[in-house]
C-alpha cells in the first residue's frame, strides 16, 4: 500500500486530505510542521507539502530534503 506524508499546519485541511486519500485506498502519515515531518518521513512514497508552514517553509524544507543523497 502506498503511504502519503501530509505536511500541513491547518488541521481542518489536513483532516480533509486524510479523509479523501484514505477513502481512495492510501495510507496517510500526518505532520503539522517540518520538525514532525522529519520524524515521519520514512517510509513514505509521496509527500503532500504545504508551502507556507510555521518556522521553516515547505520550500525551505524541500530544499533541505533534496540536499540529502537518499532523497535525490
Amino acid at each position: 500500500m502506498s503511504k502519503i506524508l501530509i505536511v500541513e499546519d491547518d488541521a481542518n485541511l489536513r483532516e480533509l486530505l486524510v479523509l479523501h486519500l484514505e477513502h481512495a485506498g492510501f495510507e496517510t502519515i500526518e505532520a503539522e510542521n517540518v520538525e514532525e515531518a522529519w520524524d515521519r518521513l520514512e517510509p513514505c512514497n509521496l509527500i503532500i507539502l504545504d508551502w507556507m508552514l510555521p518556522n521553516t517553509s515547505g520550500v525551505q524544507w524541500l530544499s533541505q530534503l533534496r540536499q540529502q543523497k537518499r532523497y535525490k
